[in-house]
């Protein structure tokens, strides 16, 4: 591990994950076979271990038995757990776009303080918008 470069975290977590096969099981990790490693992943996931904490292990193990065991048959049947994100992105049938965020202050030179108040920052713009409403408004009949 230290010549792949593995931070001493990561060593003593994989040294963890072959120590928890270990247990699982009751005898060496080196003598287990693709059914036990198929049955301790089914142990971690019924003792509802979190997706993020299997995944690890499985890569803990991949690692143990192919790098340093070279045994790669063993390790046919471990397999990776969606994460609860990817199993809503993936078997949700009719996906919505997501809602546009919610309007927020316009950020740059146009939005700087002036002196002449808070609603100097605002003059000129929209201009359009409040043209046409106050067109409408002196073009409507109840109001001469």
């Amino acid at each position: 591990m230290t010549v792949r470069n593995f931070v001493e975290k990561t060593q003593k977590d994989y040294i963890r994950a072959v120590k928890n096969l270990a247990i699982f099981l009751g005898r060496s990790p080196d003598t287990s076979t693709a059914e036990d490693l198929r049955r301790f992943q089914l142990h971690l996931t019924k003792n509802r271990v979190g997706a993020p904490t299997i995944n690890f292990t499985v890569t803990a193990l991949r690692f143990f038995f192919t790098v340093t065991l070279d045994r790669a048959d063993a390790i046919k049947h471990l397999t990776f757990v969606p994460g609860i994100a990817q199993l809503q992105r993936s078997y949700d049938p009719i996906r919505l776009p997501p809602e546009p965020p919610p309007l927020q202050r316009r950020r740059g030179r146009d939005s700087r303080p002036r002196p002449g108040g808070a609603r100097s920052a605002h003059r000129g713009r929209c201009t359009k918008e409040r043209t046409q409403h106050l067109r409408s408004y002196l073009a409507d009949p109840s109001f001469n």
